[in-house]
């Protein structure tokens, strides 16, 4: 059964980038209650964890981190798109970044991997 969908939303301020999948936000034009402090995850994807013991996997998440707050930092507009709840309670969304997608740009760059909610991916690196 799918998740129910809340619309779009419109990011009014980044606070702070756990790791490549994950940030936190305040959402512009919601009660503080519920839109401040967010934890965001970006829907449909998955990167590697920065707690991550082996080195070559960390400097992977280090650099999938690096790109999101780049990305978040010089963005105009960040949008959240088909908003859900995931199993943490976190806004799962598609996160549009000036009108492209922020998930896709991970994949293209190698920076994630797909995912869809169940067994999360291994990161294995060459």
């Amino acid at each position: 059964e799918a998740a129910p969908s809340y619309g779009c939303l419109t990011v009014s301020h980044v606070k702070r980038v756990h790791d490549g999948d994950t940030f936190i936000v305040d959402i512009e034009g919601v009660h503080p209650l519920i839109g401040s402090s967010v934890s965001v995850r970006i829907k449909k994807i998955d990167t590697p964890e920065i707690t991550d013991k082996r080195e070559a996997v960390k400097q992977l998440a280090d650099l999938a981190k690096a790109f999101v707050i780049a990305r978040l930092a010089t963005a105009e507009k960040i949008e959240l798109v088909e908003v859900q709840r995931d199993k943490y309670f976190r806004v799962l969304a598609d996160v549009l970044v000036d009108g492209v997608d922020l998930g896709r740009e991970l994949l293209e760059k190698g920076l994630a991997q797909p995912y869809e909610g169940k067994t999360k991916p291994t990161w294995e690196l060459k």
